[in-house]
């Protein structure tokens, strides 16, 4: 009898261990692989509001998709997808408000509307920025507003991946238009980046994240009262007393490579033998 369930152990191991592998590969995938190795333009227009850290009103010069011809030379109000900026009754969301201006006020970008619902709860138009930073690359604004400080990432429902985003990209496709304007780098505010070459876009973000931390703790406090002749009497009483810090963290997310096809195979065929060899022990 155990002798013809052992075939079948064998297989029933091989399988779950192939299916673990192919799991942890599927999962691989999807971390660390970019979203899209170009953006995906939808129209081009000029900034002529900031609104606050991360909403805009754009005007729209040309549109490159069918679909929001309704927008051309109208203004809209766009939403920064994905990413959340402080309000503006904070200091926070003041300065935020600030930079976003330095940024992108009266200049010319292009849009990638979210195709999935466009609008967002408020009837804002659901996007992500690029500006044009040379004759090839363009410059994801949400991820880098996040990038120096001034907005977390939020995940809301739509078409994009913020977590697979790239600081620098380039345009899909003969978009954009070889009349667009251009501008340097150096004249964007705190600006860092590093190009490997005009085809090829490697680069570092770090990310900064601020979190206020308030705490309260009890501390024993002696106060003088009396004064008798050369004697002082001190009373001891208990005073509750609240702090509020902020902490500033910076870190760089880990440069995730794609496993490729041949270590993936060998990984398989590995597997495969160590479970023959560990199921042939164990019949013996």
């Amino acid at each position: 009898m155990p002798a013809k369930r052992g075939p079948l152990l064998w297989i029933y191991s091989l399988a779950l261990a192939l299916a673990f592998l192919l799991l942890t590969y599927t999962g691989s995938l999807l971390h660390a692989a970019p979203q899209n190795s170009c953006a995906d333009i939808d129209a081009y227009g000029k900034v002529v509001y900031v609104v606050d850290g991360d909403t805009v009103d754009v005007v729209v010069l040309r549109v490159y998709d069918p679909r929001y011809s309704g927008f051309l030379h109208k203004k809209i109000r766009v939403r920064l997808a994905d990413i959340n900026a402080s309000e503006l009754t904070t200091s926070e969301g003041r300065l935020a408000k600030e930079y976003m201006k330095s940024l992108v006020y009266g200049k010319k970008l292009y849009l990638d509307i979210d195709d999935l619902y466009i609008y967002g709860r408020y009837g804002r138009v659901i996007a992500v920025l690029y500006l044009p930073i040379n004759a090839t690359h363009l410059l994801n604004i949400n991820l880098y507003l996040v990038e120096k400080g001034y907005a977390e990432i939020r995940d809301y429902p739509n078409e994009f991946r913020p977590y697979l985003w790239r600081l620098y990209t380039v345009p899909c496709g003969e978009n954009p238009s070889p009349e667009t304007e251009r501008m340097n780098t150096a004249s964007l505010p705190s600006h860092r980046r590093s190009l490997a070459s005009p085809g090829r876009c490697l680069c570092t973000v770090t990310m900064v994240r601020y979190t206020t931390l308030r705490y309260t703790y009890t501390r024993t406090r002696f106060t003088t009262v009396i004064r008798m002749s050369a004697v002082y009497i001190t009373v001891q009483s208990l005073v509750t007393v609240t702090k509020t810090i902020t902490v500033k963290h910076t870190y760089t997310p880990a440069q995730h490579q794609l496993i490729a096809p041949p270590l993936i195979v060998a990984a398989i065929v590995s597997a495969t033998v160590l479970v023959a060899v560990l199921m042939a022990i164990r019949r013996r």
